[in-house]
């Protein structure tokens, strides 16, 4: 844990040293270069923006005006001579009043908010090391706090691999509250409910209210929790976990209306059941995510189904037979 926290403090550092550089007027290509290299780093680029973010709190209590008007720019457009409105040492004893954690803490954590379309997959990596990979149209906001490393999943599905250190690292989901240490654990909340399976280590889920002592899960387990509190825990296939990150999607005896329902999760083409007979029928294997026809197709070699194209949508009925 130690190590992790040292490694999260030397990031912010190097980041506030490099802020403070980036105002010096006359700065040389070379050292831009060195910058963008080093920024190339994901876990250093989200340092970087954490120290961007201070700032926008200092800059909410009066100081750096200039930062602000400097922060419209994207970072792209961001070149060499720009002029600074922080200088020499006083910018690095500003930034390092961010860094060490003696600005005040009253200054709420500005969240951090990462968005999937339809279809698309993203991994983002947090500066404290710990990775989020955001299945389909999914949200998360995450506040790295002094004292918390908090997530809250508003909707869709993510992984979660959490970098061990002292501070905990809690994922807020529909009605569910999952605090874990240095560990791997899937998130899905979707309608009423929301699952939690824990794929390494171990988590505590409870109500997001605090109620109660909530369940602590081993690998393999998958924890549902309904809106109304109702839980249940059941053991998953550990292989088939996080798979969608591959751009597959499985099933395994699932109803078809099931498989429907998860398959329209990633595709702008909606399947439909035209003949609700069809829905109880079970499906097993893997498919590609978004590739609704070959979906379809696949259906029709093993159900008796035939599937109808119009427009955006594919709709299944059961095949007439001779």
């Amino acid at each position: 844990m130690t190590a992790h926290r040292d490694r999260y403090s030397e990031r912010l550092k190097a980041a506030a040293d490099w802020y403070a550089e980036l105002q010096e007027p006359g700065l040389s290509h070379e050292t831009w270069e060195a910058f963008q290299a080093w920024e190339s780093d994901p876990a250093n680029a989200a340092a970087f923006g954490e120290i961007e973010r201070s700032l926008v709190a200092m800059d909410r209590s009066g100081f750096g005006r200039r930062a602000r008007e400097d922060r419209e720019v994207s970072r792209k457009d961001r070149v060499p001579g720009w002029v600074g409105w922080l200088g020499g040492i006083a910018a690095l004893v500003l930034i390092g009043l961010v860094v060490v954690g003696v600005w005040p803490a009253a200054q709420p954590v500005a969240p951090d908010i990462y968005v999937t379309d339809i279809g698309e997959v993203r991994q983002v990596v947090l500066a404290d090391g710990s990775t989020v990979t955001l299945n389909t149209a999914s949200r998360v906001e995450v506040r790295l706090g002094e004292d918390a490393r908090e997530i809250e999943l508003a909707w869709g599905e993510a992984l979660f691999d959490v970098a061990g250190e002292a501070r905990p690292f809690v994922v807020m989901a529909g009605a569910s509250r999952t605090e874990a240490l240095g560990t791997r654990f899937n998130v899905q909340a979707g309608g009423d409910e929301v699952a939690i399976t824990l794929v390494e280590g171990s988590v505590r889920v409870g109500a997001s209210d605090g109620a109660g002592q909530g369940s602590v899960l081993e690998p393999g387990d998958q924890l549902v929790m309904q809106a109304d509190g109702g839980v249940e825990v059941s053991e998953v296939d550990l292989e088939s976990v996080g798979r969608w990150t591959s751009g597959l999607v499985q099933f395994d005896n699932t109803t078809l209306a099931e498989a429907v329902a998860e398959m329209n999760r990633y595709s702008s083409v909606t399947i439909r059941i035209g003949d609700q007979a069809l829905a109880a029928e079970r499906i097993s294997g893997s498919f590609p995510a978004g590739q609704q026809r070959d979906f379809a197709e696949s259906l029709e070699l093993f159900l008796p189904v035939t599937a109808d194209m119009s427009g955006r949508t594919i709709t299944l009925r059961r095949q007439e037979r001779d």
